[in-house]
């Protein structure tokens, strides 16, 4: 049976809202019910063949099953078992980066060309790729440990990644919010969008940033936008 108190208490020590909370809550009983009715095994139980066999149950619904697989990840990791967590994150990871590509690192404004030339051999040339090969902690860890990248590079490169996928973050307005510290969706919506205009016309005047601050109706529409769009990585 899901431990669904402790889970919770887990979630919240993550810092996830009551939302996210209940998709997750819903994602892992889903998984749960699956593996009841196929195998008869509980979910302490369950092995990668059995992950592999809910995404195949569930691939006419792409949508939630990126979600589910979000949420079996993350009880994994509250149950400490980091390969099973680390699996599912593989599969959603991998349902994103089938059909999106997003833009080319090296279209960031500032980007190193010996990070994004290691990343290459890895095969990660796009955000969407970046976003697969490094959107969970474990995923991180082990990306770090094949190619040399320090850690810091790797969250560099997610987050301009992550930000990327807002409708007209091209490269050098990205790298602007990555610079003046708004560098994840959520840290975005909690801007009020005068203040973060604001903060961005003094951001670009002291630093002398090589690009020109958004105007304020693209500044509030970005924030709405930050708040509506799907959360695809784990900090």
């Amino acid at each position: 049976m899901i431990k669904e108190e402790d889970f919770i208490a887990f979630l919240k020590s993550k810092g996830k809202s009551e939302n996210v909370i209940d998709l997750m809550l819903s994602g892992v009983a889903s998984f749960e019910r699956f593996l009841l009715d196929s195998n008869e095994k509980s979910i302490e139980e369950a092995e990668k063949e059995d992950i592999e066999g809910f995404a195949k149950s569930n691939y006419n619904d792409k949508a939630r099953l990126k979600q589910q697989l979000r949420s079996i990840a993350q009880y994994f990791c509250f149950l400490s078992e980091p390969s099973l967590a680390k699996y599912a994150s593989e599969l959603r990871e991998k349902e994103i980066a089938a059909k999106r590509k997003g833009m080319r690192l090296d279209r960031f404004s500032g980007y190193d060309r010996t990070i994004v030339e290691k990343l290459a051999k890895e095969g990660i040339f796009y955000t969407y790729q970046m976003i697969a090969a490094a959107g969970s902690p474990e995923l991180r860890e082990s990306l770090a440990a094949r190619t040399g990248i320090e850690m810091e590079r790797i969250l560099e490169y997610l987050r301009l990644s992550d930000l990327s996928r807002l409708g007209g973050m091209k490269g050098v307005r990205a790298r602007l919010y990555y610079d003046a510290g708004v560098d994840t969706l959520d840290k975005l919506s909690n801007w009020n969008p005068e203040e973060l205009r604001t903060m961005l016309v003094d951001f670009v005047r002291k630093t002398g940033f090589k690009g020109i601050p958004p105007l304020p109706k693209e500044v509030s529409s970005t924030i709405e936008a930050a708040k509506k769009l799907e959360r695809l990585v784990d900090f």
